[in-house]
C-alpha cells in the first residue's frame, strides 16, 4: 500500500450520534464558563431591586434631628462594579445655643436580598461606631434598622414623595413603640456635566 494511503477497512468514521454527544458534552462545559464571565460584569439592574435605582443621586434638604435643625446632604450610588450600594450623609446642625455641629456617616448595602427579602449592610459614622444594617422595602420606601452598642435600636425610613423630593425620619425603639427623633426633606440635586477633560 503506497505511504499516505488509509485502507478504507481501517479507517472508522465516527458515528453522528456520537459526534452529537461530542458536540452536546463541549456546549455543556463551556456554558457554565460563560455564564460566570456574563455574571461577573453584569450590571446593576433595576428590575432586582428598583428602590435604589430611584434613589440614585445627591439630595439636600433641611429638617430637625434630636431638637436640633440641621442641613444634609445624602448622595446615593453604586460601587465595586454594581456590587454594592453606597449612601453617604452629611447634617450640619445648629444647638439651642447656636453650637454648630457635624455629623457624618456612610452605609453600603448588597442591593441583592436575601432569602427574607431583606437588604443587608453596614453604617458607619463619625463617631467611631459601626452598626448592622436590614434593609426593608415597602412600596416607595426603604425602613432600614440598626442596633447600637448599648442594645438600643433605631431605625431610618427613607420614603419618596415623588421622583425629586424624599421624607428621611428617624426613630429610635422605646418601650416597644417607634419614637421619631429626626424628621428632613430632601430635594435631588440635578446631576452635574461632565467637564472635556473628564
Amino acid at each position: 500500500m503506497p505511504a499516505g494511503r488509509i485502507h478504507p477497512r481501517r479507517f472508522h468514521p465516527m458515528p453522528r450520534f456520537v459526534r452529537v454527544v461530542v458536540a452536546l458534552l463541549a456546549v455543556a462545559c463551556l456554558a457554565p464558563l460563560s455564564a460566570a464571565a456574563q455574571d461577573a460584569a453584569a450590571p446593576v439592574r433595576r428590575n432586582n431591586f428598583p428602590i435604589f435605582f430611584d434613589f440614585f443621586g445627591t439630595w439636600r434638604g433641611e429638617g430637625v434631628v434630636g431638637g436640633w435643625p440641621s442641613k444634609i446632604e445624602m448622595t446615593w450610588a453604586p460601587v465595586i462594579d454594581g456590587r454594592f450600594i453606597r449612601v453617604t450623609w452629611k447634617n450640619d446642625m445648629v444647638s439651642k445655643t447656636g453650637e454648630p455641629s457635624r455629623f457624618e456617616g456612610e452605609g453600603t448595602y448588597r442591593p441583592m436580598p436575601d432569602i427574607e427579602a431583606h437588604h443587608n449592610g453596614t453604617w458607619f459614622y463619625s463617631q467611631g461606631m459601626s452598626y448592622a444594617l436590614v434593609g426593608r422595602v415597602a412600596g416607595d420606601s426603604l425602613a432600614t434598622t440598626w442596633t447600637q452598642s448599648s442594645g438600643a435600636q433605631g431605625r431610618t425610613t427613607y420614603r419618596l414623595v415623588d421622583r425629586n423630593t424624599m421624607i428621611v425620619r428617624d426613630e429610635m425603639l422605646r418601650d416597644g413603640k417607634w419614637n421619631s427623633f429626626g424628621l428632613s426633606t430632601l430635594v435631588r440635586q440635578p446631576a452635574k456635566a461632565a467637564s472635556p477633560t473628564d
